[in-house]
């Protein structure tokens, strides 16, 4: 494979994963590929959308890597805050909220029933907690 051809391939899995992502509508996909048309390294067009503000560093970097789920039902999720025992917490954008930090229990914990009982009683507790330095909870 030449230099030319993987940075095609590469470019394309990238797009790839762009579209399936979720996070943009056909018109900006289409707007994306227009406006990237001319540049071969698919680094350089993540770069470009991070520097436009079409996507967080974050993002690219998961889309980089092959992740495409980024979304949660409506809540885009924009960056990783912390990894915890059994939980990743994100800053995410809710359509009605605006930005939200949004834990969520860790896939290899779903199926241990003190982790879930763990995971949703951290829930309810935060729900009474009301300091000016404590993120309201909205739902668990």
């Amino acid at each position: 494979m030449s230099h030319e051809e993987y940075f095609m391939d590469r470019k394309s899995t990238f797009l790839d994963s762009l579209r399936l992502s979720g996070l943009f509508t056909p018109s900006q996909l289409e707007r994306i590929q227009a406006d990237s048309s001319n540049i071969e390294n698919p680094s350089v067009v993540a770069a470009q959308l991070v520097e436009d503000g079409w996507l967080t560093r974050w993002q690219a970097q998961q889309l980089w890597a092959g992740r495409r789920n980024l979304q949660l039902g409506r809540i885009r999720l924009l960056d990783c805050l912390g990894r915890g025992a059994i939980g990743t917490v994100f800053k995410a954008e809710h359509p009605l909220l605006g930005l939200i930090a949004l834990k969520v229990l860790s896939p290899s914990r779903r199926e241990q029933p003190e982790a879930v009982s763990l995971f949703l009683r951290e829930g309810r507790i935060a729900t009474t907690l009301q300091p000016p330095n404590i993120v309201e909870v909205h739902r668990v």
